[in-house]
């Protein structure tokens, strides 16, 4: 069943095509400014295997290198190529200037038993997850890694496949209501 679109739009959206908007727009988006004990907005990106997350990062960062960018590892496969928590900071073109918001890549969720565990993605959340952290090995290597207030998710991006939302298997929503409700229970 199709939506239509609103007579009226509830905001009024900006024409991003035209470059003196679009300029302004990534100046305010470079001036972000940040509470003095934060250095970073850190942005969690989930979703189910093959849904787009390294390639959501890579196009943010593109917009900000002005030329295709491919920091993050993507591609094809039944099940996550990321299999270590990764941190990607932005910069300018110019690379001189860091951008004050860090995505944090996790690695895809499954339907079944395999992918990213419910107990990882709360150490994340927590700040208590390490750069280069393997998740398939979470268990044995990462139970007591303190948690830094640095590393502290502030939001949570849910990356989701367009192509397969329909006929998304039930365990996979649950996941996402679990997640949802942990952002909510920290204040996100």
């Amino acid at each position: 069943m199709l939506i239509p679109l609103p007579k009226k739009f509830w905001r009024e959206v900006q024409d991003f095509t035209k470059d003196e908007e679009r300029e302004k727009l990534l100046e305010e988006i470079k001036n972000f400014d940040l509470p003095n004990h934060l250095k970073y907005l850190n942005v969690l990106l989930v979703g189910q295997v093959r849904a787009g997350k390294s390639s959501f990062f890579n196009n943010v960062d593109s917009i900000f290198q002005g030329f295709v960018s491919s920091k993050a590892d993507c591609g094809l496969s039944s099940h996550s190529l990321t299999v270590l928590y990764k941190k990607y900071e932005l910069t300018d073109k110019e690379g001189q200037k860091p951008l004050k918001f860090r995505f944090c890549d996790t690695m895809g969720l499954e339907d079944n038993k395999g992918g990213l565990r419910m107990d990882a993605i709360i150490k994340v959340l927590d700040g208590g997850m390490p750069q280069g952290a393997n998740f398939v090995e979470f268990d044995k290597t990462h139970e007591d890694v303190p948690a830094k207030i640095e590393d502290k998710i502030h939001c949570v991006c849910f990356v989701i496949d367009s192509t397969t939302f329909s006929s998304m298997h039930q365990n996979m929503i649950e996941q996402w209501i679990h997640i949802r409700k942990q952002c909510r229970d920290r204040g996100m």
